[in-house]
């Protein structure tokens, strides 16, 4: 099932299947969720995270067609911009200058209760000036492991990764600016981190290692952590992985599917889309299903494109 998040007009869910001919969209309570501006499916059950302008929390139950509203306990103080989900379904969430993680949520009778609370205003110390004065975050996304890190963008230029037990100090990534900004990320095992960069670039970061140097006060080495690839000539804007480690990117009006070799990408997939160039208009999202067979892509058009992954 396809979760497809629209401004000002709501969530459209699709069945879409193996078929050719997919029956028409559900438009999924218009009456809460207008207002939403993120939405995320559960990495280990049929759930759905919804996050709203005025910072309201909603989990829909796929199996059971339940919508519920945290109002009190999962209610944010401001505009929900980025989340996503732990192995062990606990929810992340960034709302303004915070970023709240909530206890594992139960498939059924789900409720929204606390494990922890950050002020990214606390981390601004260690921040240029601009990256500061850019807002709420954009992304946000977890590490595989345990305890997890958390990765957030702050602006299109900073990286910002800290530790949720806060026992490592926080470290902050920016890019060469030709290489363009931040359109996506992805953790994979290992504590390996892929970084999609606007004009055409992916960088891989060895982040255990960048932790390694960190701690020996080696920092200035981090070039030897990291590696940069050019996967699309002209653009890139959303990347994402699957549990057995294919990632997927979107860009030059195509879908590339990679593999992770150290620091190293090999491109071993190319999927063309029916699609023209056209000013103003581009791919703006790839995501995997569930079982890594298959992935759907979106276009700034409105269009929607579905392809199974032999």
């Amino acid at each position: 099932c396809v979760a497809v998040c629209t401004e000002s007009s709501g969530i459209f869910l699709w069945d879409i299947g193996h078929s050719d001919q997919p029956p028409p969209p559900l438009h999924l309570a218009p009456a809460h969720t207008t207002k939403a501006t993120f939405s995320s499916w559960s990495k280990i059950c049929p759930q759905l995270a919804i996050g709203t302008s005025d910072g309201k929390v909603i989990i829909y139950n796929r199996t059971d067609a339940v919508l519920q509203l945290h109002e009190k306990k999962g209610s944010l103080r401001e505009e929900v911009t980025c989340g996503d989900w732990l192995f062990d379904n606990r929810l992340g969430l960034a709302s303004g200058a915070r970023v709240k993680i909530s206890q594992p949520i139960a498939e059924v009778d789900s409720k929204w209760e606390s494990w922890s609370k950050f002020k990214l205003a606390g981390f601004g110390s260690k921040m240029p000036k601009h990256v500061r004065q850019s807002g709420a975050p954009t992304r946000l996304g977890f590490t595989l492991g345990y305890p997890p890190f958390v990765a957030v963008t702050l602006g299109t230029k900073y990286l910002l990764t800290f530790d949720t037990n806060r026992k490592h100090e926080d470290l902050g990534l920016t890019f060469p600016d030709d290489y363009g900004g931040i359109c996506g990320f992805r953790w994979m095992p290992g504590n390996m981190l892929l970084v999609g960069l606007s004009n055409g670039y992916i960088v891989t970061v060895d982040f255990a290692a960048l932790m390694k140097m960190q701690e020996n006060r080696s920092l200035p080495e981090r070039v030897s952590a990291m590696a940069t690839s050019r996967v699309f000539q002209d653009y890139v804007t959303s990347i994402d992985s699957t549990t057995d480690l294919k990632v997927a990117c979107c860009g030059d009006a195509m879908v590339k599917i990679i593999r992770v070799n150290g620091v190293e990408l090999e491109v071993y997939l190319e999927v063309p889309l029916e699609r023209k160039a056209a000013v103003g208009q581009c791919l703006d999202s790839v995501k995997w299903d569930h079982e890594g067979k298959a992935f759907a892509c979106s276009g700034t058009d409105g269009n929607l494109y579905a392809h199974t992954v032999e």
